[in-house]
């Protein structure tokens, strides 16, 4: 059953499609032209003109949006906590144990030992031995000794002498001069006869400053160089020979004998006995008593106060700046050009 519907709506459509093209053709659809349809022409100029259109357009505005955060904060209260610990505790208990005491005990017994003692024997041995004999005799010797006899000599010294040269040099000195001028002074007009005065004359002295060119003398210091003759003594070495007589010894060897006492030790052993000490010393088991000392922990509860912290949530407001989209329209001047079409029958 829709089919056919279908089919008659799209025979209409093509059917208004065809009306439309038609008229657009003919120029009903911008054209005013006559009733009588005629032959379609070229355009031949077109017209034209400026249109307000209007336009909307999408313009993002900044606003400022307050959001909220939680936030966890922590807070610290007091809280008295039972807690145990241990107190040492020294105590005492009796511990009885066995200690071995050492006993000494002193002994005396026979001992045999050997000692060497010296046996001192004297014999005589001939022992032959040099003697140096001293035999003197006159000789006559040659003896050179160096003899320093002075010799005067005449030498020329440099010495040197400061002397005071003078020296002119010229000088420019300023003198303080001047002349006597005349002038004539203006008459006072504050007396009575001042219309009567007559003019004053007087006389002035005017300083001069004149530099002059002056010759001066001074004294410069020079060192003088100057050949003097001084006597020199100079000794002068001289060798001398001579014959001296002089006493020389001579050592003659002599051989002698002697009898010289010889002591010979020798060592013989001896047997002999002493008495010696000797301790012993013997372990004697006694029981004895002793504190000993020991550590206890005994078990204490005592009170503690403690920060115990916990956390709070909180809400925290904070500022974001947020886009939002807004359409504005407004007109937009669109130029329109029109074809001009001719109609004929």
């Amino acid at each position: 059953m829709r089919i056919p519907w279908i089919g008659v709506a799209a025979f209409m459509s093509v059917a208004v499609f065809a009306a439309g093209m038609v008229e657009a053709c003919c120029g009903v659809g911008r054209i005013r032209c006559r009733r009588v349809c005629a032959p379609c022409v070229q355009p031949c100029q077109y017209e034209c003109q400026t249109v307000m259109k209007t336009i909307c357009e999408t313009v993002y505005e900044q606003q400022q949006v307050t959001c909220y955060r939680t936030v966890c904060e922590p807070v610290y209260e007091q809280k008295v906590v039972e807690r145990v610990r241990c107190v040492p505790e020294t105590k005492y208990r009796t511990v009885q144990y066995t200690a071995h005491r050492p006993v000494y005990e002193t002994h005396t017994r026979t001992e045999n030992y050997t000692v060497y003692e010296p046996v001192y024997e004297t014999s005589e041995r001939e022992e032959r031995y040099t003697v140096c004999k001293p035999v003197w005799e006159t000789q006559t010797k040659q003896i050179c000794r160096t003899v320093w006899k002075p010799v005067v000599e005449t030498q020329m010294r440099d010495v040197c002498r400061v002397e005071c040269v003078p020296e002119t040099y010229t000088k420019t000195v300023r003198v303080c001069s001047g002349r006597w001028e005349t002038r004539q002074a203006a008459p006072s007009t504050c007396g009575p006869c001042a219309p009567a005065a007559a003019a004053q004359v007087c006389r002035v002295w005017v300083p001069e400053i004149i530099e002059k060119q002056i010759e001066c003398t001074r004294y410069v210091r020079r060192t003088v160089v100057e050949k003097v003759p001084v006597q020199v003594c100079r000794m002068v070495a001289e060798k001398v020979v001579e014959n001296v007589e002089v006493k020389v010894c001579r050592l003659v060897a002599e051989q002698h004998v002697r009898k010289v006492p010889v002591t010979v030790c020798r060592m013989v052993p001896v047997q002999k006995q002493r008495q010696v000490c000797f301790t012993v010393c013997k372990l004697v088991e006694e029981k004895r008593t002793c504190q000993v000392a020991y550590t206890e922990c005994r078990a204490e509860r005592y009170q503690e106060t403690i920060n115990v912290c916990r956390y709070v949530s909180k809400q925290v407001p904070y500022t974001v700046t947020r886009c939002v989209p807004k359409t504005v329209t407004r007109e937009v001047p669109v130029q329109v050009c029109t074809p001009v079409v001719r109609c004929g029958c």
